[in-house]
Protein backbone atom coordinates (compact mmCIF):
# COMPACT_ATOMS: atom_id res chain seq x y z
CA UNK A 1 0.00 0.00 0.00
CA UNK A 2 1.35 3.10 -0.65
CA UNK A 3 1.99 5.69 2.25
CA UNK A 4 2.75 9.52 2.14
CA UNK A 5 6.47 8.40 3.07
CA UNK A 6 6.31 6.93 -0.40
CA UNK A 7 7.01 10.41 -2.13
CA UNK A 8 10.42 10.24 -0.48
CA UNK A 9 11.04 8.12 -3.36
CA UNK A 10 10.71 11.56 -5.31
CA UNK A 11 14.23 12.41 -4.52
CA UNK A 12 15.44 9.41 -6.69
CA UNK A 13 13.94 11.35 -9.80
CA UNK A 14 17.09 12.76 -11.98
CA UNK A 15 17.36 17.13 -11.23
CA UNK A 16 15.64 16.88 -7.73
CA UNK A 17 17.59 18.55 -5.22
CA UNK A 18 15.70 18.82 -2.65
CA UNK A 19 11.66 18.19 -1.64
CA UNK A 20 9.39 18.91 0.89
CA UNK A 21 5.62 17.61 0.88
CA UNK A 22 2.83 19.79 3.09
CA UNK A 23 -0.93 19.39 3.69
CA UNK A 24 -2.95 22.57 2.80
CA UNK A 25 -2.64 23.65 5.98
CA UNK A 26 1.74 24.06 5.62
CA UNK A 27 2.46 21.28 7.73
CA UNK A 28 4.93 19.71 6.49
CA UNK A 29 4.42 15.94 6.04
CA UNK A 30 7.82 14.70 4.74
CA UNK A 31 10.95 16.41 2.85
CA UNK A 32 14.66 16.41 2.52
CA UNK A 33 15.42 19.62 2.30
CA UNK A 34 17.99 21.84 4.21
CA UNK A 35 15.41 24.55 5.55
CA UNK A 36 12.05 22.60 5.23
CA UNK A 37 9.48 24.87 7.44
CA UNK A 38 10.66 27.93 4.98
CA UNK A 39 10.35 25.81 1.86
CA UNK A 40 7.14 24.26 3.10
CA UNK A 41 5.59 27.61 3.66
CA UNK A 42 6.24 29.02 0.21
CA UNK A 43 5.42 25.80 -1.27
CA UNK A 44 2.05 25.99 0.49
CA UNK A 45 1.70 29.45 -0.60
CA UNK A 46 2.29 28.82 -4.34
CA UNK A 47 0.27 25.98 -4.02
CA UNK A 48 -2.80 27.94 -2.23
CA UNK A 49 -2.66 30.82 -4.79
CA UNK A 50 -1.98 28.75 -7.48
CA UNK A 51 -5.53 26.68 -6.42
CA UNK A 52 -7.16 30.32 -5.82
CA UNK A 53 -6.42 31.53 -9.29
CA UNK A 54 -8.31 28.27 -10.71
CA UNK A 55 -11.58 29.31 -8.83
CA UNK A 56 -11.63 32.40 -11.13
CA UNK A 57 -9.91 31.52 -14.42
CA UNK A 58 -11.69 27.68 -15.10
CA UNK A 59 -8.81 25.16 -16.23
CA UNK A 60 -6.15 22.43 -14.40
CA UNK A 61 -3.12 23.39 -11.86
CA UNK A 62 -0.99 21.17 -13.09
CA UNK A 63 2.16 22.61 -11.44
CA UNK A 64 3.72 25.66 -10.58
CA UNK A 65 7.14 26.72 -11.78
CA UNK A 66 9.13 29.60 -10.05
CA UNK A 67 12.13 30.47 -11.71
CA UNK A 68 15.13 31.82 -10.01
CA UNK A 69 18.50 33.50 -10.44
CA UNK A 70 20.76 30.61 -9.51
CA UNK A 71 18.92 27.75 -11.33
CA UNK A 72 17.57 25.74 -8.10
CA UNK A 73 13.90 26.62 -10.07
CA UNK A 74 10.99 25.84 -7.11
CA UNK A 75 8.18 23.58 -9.00
CA UNK A 76 5.22 23.08 -6.99
CA UNK A 77 2.59 20.32 -7.84
CA UNK A 78 -0.70 19.54 -6.24
CA UNK A 79 -1.21 15.98 -4.57
CA UNK A 80 -5.06 15.36 -4.08
CA UNK A 81 -4.73 17.55 -0.60
CA UNK A 82 -1.04 18.12 -0.07
CA UNK A 83 1.45 20.09 -2.16
CA UNK A 84 4.85 18.75 -3.36
CA UNK A 85 7.57 21.24 -3.84
CA UNK A 86 10.81 20.30 -5.36
CA UNK A 87 13.77 22.33 -5.39
CA UNK A 88 15.29 21.40 -8.79
CA UNK A 89 18.91 21.00 -10.32
CA UNK A 90 20.59 23.66 -12.92
CA UNK A 91 21.47 20.43 -14.65
CA UNK A 92 18.10 19.76 -15.95
CA UNK A 93 15.38 21.48 -17.91
CA UNK A 94 12.34 22.55 -15.60
CA UNK A 95 9.92 20.90 -18.54
CA UNK A 96 11.48 17.56 -18.36
CA UNK A 97 11.68 17.28 -14.38
CA UNK A 98 8.35 18.26 -14.68
CA UNK A 99 7.10 15.44 -16.69
CA UNK A 100 9.11 13.05 -14.62
CA UNK A 101 7.41 14.18 -11.24
CA UNK A 102 4.56 14.32 -12.72
CA UNK A 103 5.36 10.40 -13.71
CA UNK A 104 5.87 9.74 -10.23
CA UNK A 105 3.05 11.04 -8.55
CA UNK A 106 0.68 9.46 -11.35
CA UNK A 107 2.49 6.34 -10.74
CA UNK A 108 2.12 6.45 -6.79
CA UNK A 109 -1.99 7.13 -6.97
CA UNK A 110 -2.41 4.17 -9.12
CA UNK A 111 -0.31 2.13 -6.46
CA UNK A 112 -3.07 3.67 -4.20
CA UNK A 113 -5.90 2.41 -5.35
CA UNK A 114 -4.58 -0.88 -6.79
CA UNK A 115 -3.74 -1.82 -3.31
Amino acid sequence: MTSLRDFSKVKSVAGVNEYVLVRQDGHVVVHEARDHEALGHIVQLCGANCDAIKTDIPGRFHYFLYNRDCGEHLLVFPVGSYYLGILQSSAVESSHLALAVQTFIRTLINQARQA
